[in-house]
């Protein structure tokens, strides 16, 4: 009796330092996604007032990769932006991070974030996506009729396979697709 009380404790106390351990992952996830949203958001609104959409674009077509870059280092992390209609080639999703996009742009509500614990070969892992939704300034580049000309030129030019217009305000344009090891503290 006593052998099944302790063991039972066991199981508890385990099971507990796991959840913890993913809670900390989650909140570091939530945490580095934030921070490259508003990374991103700062320059291009920076360039909007300093050189109108088409200077924004430019700088975003430019530096949006520097900034995801920056941000794995930093945090040495798996980190992407991610769209199943996707401008730059090195955002299109893996097959896993597909499925996780066609889920959640067939939901009804578009959640903030959507996050999943899974098992690979090395462990766990916490897959999380923190979405983007399109917003009306979202629109000059990523919209139907509402790209200016030059913006519309400048696309071409430098995504001839563009696959990122079309959109309405509302509609998911994407995510922030992080994937981080859940640490295994229970062995301690």
């Amino acid at each position: 009796m006593i052998y099944s009380f302790l063991l039972s404790l066991l199981f508890f106390v385990l099971g507990f330092g796991v959840f913890a351990n993913e809670n900390a992952e989650l909140n570091l996830a939530r945490s580095i996604s934030d921070e490259l949203i508003n990374s991103v958001r700062e320059v291009l609104l920076k360039e909007i007032q300093k050189g109108g959409v088409i200077g924004a674009v430019q700088v975003c077509s430019e530096m949006s990769q520097e900034i995801i870059k920056k941000h794995q280092q930093k945090h040495n992390v798996y980190i992407r932006r991610i769209s199943e209609k996707y401008r730059n080639k090195e955002n299109a999703p893996d097959k896993y991070e597909l499925n996780i996009l066609k889920k959640l742009s067939s939901m009804k509500d578009i959640p903030a974030e959507y996050y999943e614990i899974v098992q690979e070969k090395d462990g766990k892992y916490l897959r999380y996506f923190k979405t983007i939704t399109i917003q009306p300034v979202c629109l000059y580049c990523h919209g139907k009729n509402e790209i200016p000309d030059d913006v519309r030129n400048f696309l071409k030019q430098k995504y001839p396979d563009d696959k990122a217009t079309g959109y309405s305000v509302g509609e998911i344009r994407g995510a922030v697709s992080i994937k981080l090891k859940i640490k295994d503290d229970t062995r301690n």
